[in-house]
């Protein structure tokens, strides 16, 4: 197995609008769709269509949504041996507006279950895996899980946003947690986050190159991304 992906899938239902609506605001879209998404969905899927030996761990609901992403998993040759299905749930949706200059608005709906939830199984099924792709939304128990894999000598590809800033304590987490990243995903306003008052690109990459990964790739929206190695 090339790479294994833990958590994160979701139906999103997106909206393609001329402009992100202000507050109070009201637009209408020209475009809209429900489609399998998630940020670990959607690295996966993509991998998998490029010919990439990838799999999933984590869970869906028993709803028509979940039997979606079940599918576009198998559309896309991603391993689903370790997907679970829990009876009586929701599969956690998504709304996405993004804008015709490419701005983007999500707002995630409430998980019914834990993204995180491993069992020895699942842990032997990661070990196969030549590379980790994690979520950084709960730092603390994704540090479990990244050093377990620094232990075993495979790469940690890690996706951090803004949530993760929820009080000084994951705030610390996260900085504990990079040090056992490979490469990581981090977008304009979680990196403000991380490097408070740096308004140099290049600065605040070198920075976080500094606590442990080794390839730092922040995306801005419409701005595209930047990318920085050690």
């Amino acid at each position: 197995m090339d790479v294994v992906g833990i958590g994160g899938v979701s139906i999103d239902l997106v909206f393609r609008v001329p402009r992100l609506p202000a507050r109070g605001d009201k637009v209408l879209a020209h475009i809209q769709l429900i489609s399998p998404g998630g940020i670990v969905g959607n690295f996966l899927c993509a991998l998998g269509e490029l010919g990439t030996e990838c799999g999933f761990i984590g869970h869906i609901g028993d709803d028509d949504f979940g039997s979606l992403v079940r599918e576009d998993f198998l559309r896309h040759n991603v391993d689903i041996t370790r997907l679970r299905v829990r009876k009586e749930s929701r599969t956690r949706t998504t709304i996405v507006m993004i804008s015709d200059s490419g701005e983007k608005f999500m707002v995630i709906g409430p998980a019914e279950f834990p993204d995180i939830d491993l069992d020895k199984s699942d842990l032997d099924y990661m070990s196969s895996a030549g590379l980790l792709y994690l979520l950084g939304g709960d730092p603390g128990r994704v540090i479990k899980i990244a050093a377990l894999a620094r232990e075993r000598d495979q790469q940690v590809s890690l996706d951090l946003d803004a949530s993760f800033a929820r009080d000084d304590e994951s705030y610390a987490a996260v900085r504990k947690l990079l040090q056992y990243v490979d490469i990581l995903f981090v977008n304009a306003r979680a990196m403000d986050l991380l490097i408070k008052g740096e308004t140099s690109l290049k600065m605040a990459a070198k920075r976080v190159l500094d606590w442990g990964p080794r390839i730092v790739v922040m995306t801005m929206g419409s701005g595209g991304s930047y990318c920085s190695d050690s």
